[in-house]
């Protein structure tokens, strides 16, 4: 049992030391990185949205995803810009000139009987089908591009963990479209 012991200890220490940096410089790629371990393993962002206007932006500056309901749905929000997560809300991400910003609104269809969403849980675009329904924006500025028609694709929730998730978006209509992978941090709505 003690040889056990001393054999495990030096392991431990070794991993320890290899999960954390004091570093000053570490900043947003470490707050990613944190985010991505929380949510599972090989999770990062890499989202493109592309506008009415074909113009694509990479959504990889801030990632974060607001849970409702105990986690029967999320609001899951990436931009260009740096966006604070301090009470994050609907009316407290809106970008400026030149910024731009995705939202995924993924909600239940009914409140009677609706469970938390789980690692794997695939939700379509389009009419609710099942549970949950799927819903996209972009926002350009002042501009917002929501209800279009045609709507195709869906969102996969690849993991989701206590405080962080990854998740995989497909997702297009008649005149966007939104594609890659999320990696962000859980927060409760402040609603």
């Amino acid at each position: 049992m003690t040889i056990r012991w001393l054999t495990l200890v030096p392991l431990l220490c070794v991993s320890l030391a290899s999960c954390g940096s004091d570093d000053e410089g570490a900043g947003a790629a470490d707050a990613e990185a944190t985010s991505a371990s929380e949510a599972g393993p090989a999770c990062t962002t890499a989202l493109t949205a592309t506008y009415p206007d074909g113009t694509s932006v990479e959504l990889n500056t801030t990632t974060a995803a607001v849970e409702l309901g105990d986690g029967t749905g999320y609001t899951l929000y990436a931009t260009d810009y740096d966006l604070s997560t301090t009470d994050i809300g609907t009316a407290t991400v809106r970008p400026g000139a030149g910024q731009h910003l995705a939202s995924v609104f993924i909600a239940p269809v009914s409140q009677d009987g609706a469970t938390a969403i789980e690692s794997g849980a695939n939700v379509p675009a389009g009419q609710p089908t099942g549970d949950l329904s799927l819903g996209v924006i972009l926002y350009s500025g002042e501009d917002d591009f929501g209800v279009a028609s045609a709507p195709a694709g869906s969102v996969t929730f690849d993991e989701i963990g206590e405080s962080g998730m990854c998740a995989s978006i497909d997702y297009t209509d008649d005149e966007k479209s939104l594609q890659g992978t999320f990696a962000a941090e859980i927060f409760d709505s402040p609603f």
